[in-house]
């Protein structure tokens, strides 16, 4: 089983960075989309909020999360 943590953000999203270091800090292995330069992945994936984090499983997304929340929410 293979999972996933992409995080969604934009170079203007003031909680986007605050988010990246959080779960940096907390060793949380993620990788970043920026919504400007994929517009595609952000229409079919739903994305209408930044910082938003999809959660996959195995390729298919089973959890998303809007804003930065606390870390607890990240851990899976």
């Amino acid at each position: 089983m293979s999972k996933e943590l992409i995080v969604v953000t934009a170079n203007w999203c003031t909680q986007c960075g605050p988010l990246k270091k959080k779960l940096e800090d907390a060793g949380i292995q993620f990788h970043v989309i920026d919504a400007e330069e994929n517009p595609d992945f952000c229409r079919n994936y739903g994305v209408r909020g930044l910082p938003t984090t999809l959660f996959f499983e195995d390729g298919e997304l089973v959890k998303s999360l809007v804003g930065n929340n606390p870390v607890k929410e990240y851990i899976w």
